[in-house]
Parts: structure tokens; sequence; C-alpha cells
């Protein structure tokens, strides 16, 4: 498995690359008022605006700083029709690593208000944590981000 490394703070994480579609650099996005705090604003890509979230304000209640390593994650979202994508701001994003899915342990820890933390792994000496995107977006988020669906 291909895994895309980045930060939150100072801890690393890591996300199945087959989950990101592509990595955009950081950009101006545009702020859309009334949503949630942790909703970045829009990115205008090639499929049409993008919903951003800000994958450190979302975790750690702060937001991503803007560094030249800052980027965002395109996620594609296999469980919509046609594919919904949103665009997860995060820090650090300067690699990704071929991993054996078997090496990742469970962390021993259930995190109830967090169940996008999966299964960790130790690479080059660093603890790394894998997202599980499926999970990571609350009700109020998914709403805010139409990646519900709404048919009856």
């Amino acid at each position: 498995m291909l895994l895309v490394l980045f930060s939150i703070g100072d801890t690393r994480y890591g996300m199945a690359a087959t989950r990101v579609r592509r990595i955009e650099v950081d950009a101006a996005l545009r702020r859309i008022p009334g949503t949630p705090r942790a909703v970045a604003g829009l990115l205008m890509t090639h499929e049409g605006p993008v919903p951003v979230v800000d994958l450190s304000l979302l975790t750690e209640g702060e937001p991503a700083p803007a560094r030249l390593n800052t980027r965002i994650l395109i996620i594609e979202r296999g469980d919509q029709d046609p594919v919904r994508y949103y665009g997860l701001r995060v820090e650090h994003a300067d690699d990704a690593v071929q991993v054996d899915p078997a090496d990742f342990e469970s962390s021993g820890i259930i995190a109830p208000d967090a169940p996008y933390l999966g299964p960790v792994i130790r690479l080059n000496g660093t603890l790394v944590q894998r997202i599980e995107p499926d999970t990571l977006l609350n009700d109020e988020l998914r709403a805010s981000l139409a990646l519900v669906d709404v048919t009856p």
C-alpha cells in the first residue's frame, strides 16, 4: 500500500494513496459564511469547486499554518454516484512510502470522538497513524459539504 504522509502539528499521519486523487499546493480559498469552522472554503479545480476542510482545525482546533509544504489532498469519495470530492488541508505533506498493510498495528486506544484514527505503523523511528477518510467527517460536515445522500 502506498501511504501519503502528512502532519497535524508535530504528529505524523498517513492516508492510503488510493483515496487521494491528487495533491494540490496550498491556495487562497473562497470562505463560505455560515459553514462549520473546519470548512476552510472552496478551491477551484478543473472538476469545479471543491470544498476544503482544514484537518488541523478539525482535529486540534488550530488551522494548518501557511507553509511551503502545506498541501490540499483531493479526496475521492468512492461511495457516491456520481463520485464527489473534497479537499483536506494538511501540513508537511511531503512524502509517500510503500508499506505492507500487515505491518500496521492497533494503537490499543479507542477514541469515540475520533473514529477516523486507524492503526499505527513505525516508519524510520516515527509512529505514524493512519487516517480513515470515510469516518473523518462528522454529520454536520458531511451535510455542509453536500456529501450526504439526500434522496428519499
